[in-house]
């Protein structure tokens, strides 16, 4: 995180596929991600649009947590992961999002 200036790092691990709503549903929000939202964008590009983050896997550098507080934050947000990704990017913090290259 330092070696980039990173405030958040999120990744989007392989998701363990086993029932039929599985099966529907986690393929097509890989598709609108990977299509809509390519990865590379989240770094290099500074709209706020182009942001993404996992909130199963988010690791913040510490001063950047406790001096926004993200989860008391964005806690009443829906989709609080994109709306702290959004919100870092705001305010000029770079983040990096990846995935499963498998």
């Amino acid at each position: 995180m330092r070696k980039h200036n990173l405030s958040l790092i999120s990744i989007f691990p392989k998701q363990v596929i086993i029932s039929p709503g599985e099966r529907i549903t986690v393929p097509n929000m890989n598709y609108i991600l990977l299509s809509l939202l390519p990865l590379i964008f989240v770094k290099k590009l500074k709209y706020p649009s182009m942001a993404a983050a996992n909130g199963q896997f988010m690791f913040f550098r510490a001063e950047d947590y406790h001096s926004i507080e993200p989860h008391r934050l964005m806690k009443k947000d829906k989709v609080e992961d994109i709306s702290t990704a959004r919100y870092l990017k705001n305010r000029d913090k770079d983040s990096m999002s990846g995935g499963d290259e498998r």
